[in-house]
């Protein structure tokens, strides 16, 4: 594929991407059969913007590794910053048949929907508005993905977390009605 038409695909998703604010994607089901819920990636706006600021970065290095004089020292860069930016792309919580997976910037955990009680929005260190995962036993895991910048502390930015905590919370609800009945 030619460098011009991945450019053009990196673009389009990140229009997309910004456009719709929640970056929310929808992979389609393995089964028809499947729980009827919304199978998807939940983070926040600050995390997308994040993983494009990487990308861009990538790309960057990856041209000055090829036309400029620190091949070498370019091409170590942009491959770290494109293993940076996989990881960026892919972090945040999935929702699954089975529970939900929070894929980090370094970890991923699996979690069942029996033994989640609810998602919130915490502080976490420095940053006022984390996404949580609040376990039954007691256990707290927070979703460094679904998160917001400390600074300027608003509300927009709080609604940032707070948009896909509430859909987690949704889908939540929504499995435990699909396994009462």
């Amino acid at each position: 594929m030619p460098p011009t038409a991945i450019m053009a695909g990196v673009a389009w998703t990140t229009r997309r991407v910004w456009r719709n604010g929640l970056a929310k994607f929808k992979p389609t089901p393995e089964r028809s059969d499947q729980l009827p819920l919304d199978h998807g990636l939940y983070r926040s706006v600050s995390t997308v913007r994040a993983a494009t600021g990487s990308a861009a970065g990538t790309a960057i290095f990856a041209v000055v590794a090829v036309t400029g004089n620190a091949h070498l020292a370019g091409g170590i860069i942009a491959a770290i910053l494109l293993l940076a930016t996989w990881r960026m792309w892919t972090a945040g919580v999935r929702t699954e048949h089975s529970g939900v997976k929070i894929v980090g910037f370094l970890v991923t955990k699996r979690v069942a929907w029996d033994d989640i009680d609810h998602f919130a929005v915490l502080p976490l260190g420095r940053y006022p508005w984390v996404g949580h995962v609040l376990l039954r036993d007691g256990r707290d895991l927070p979703c460094l993905a679904i998160s917001a910048a400390s600074r300027p502390r608003t509300e927009r930015r709080r609604l940032q977390v707070q948009r896909p905590i509430d859909a987690l919370n949704a889908q939540l609800a929504k499995a435990r009605e699909m396994r009462s009945a």
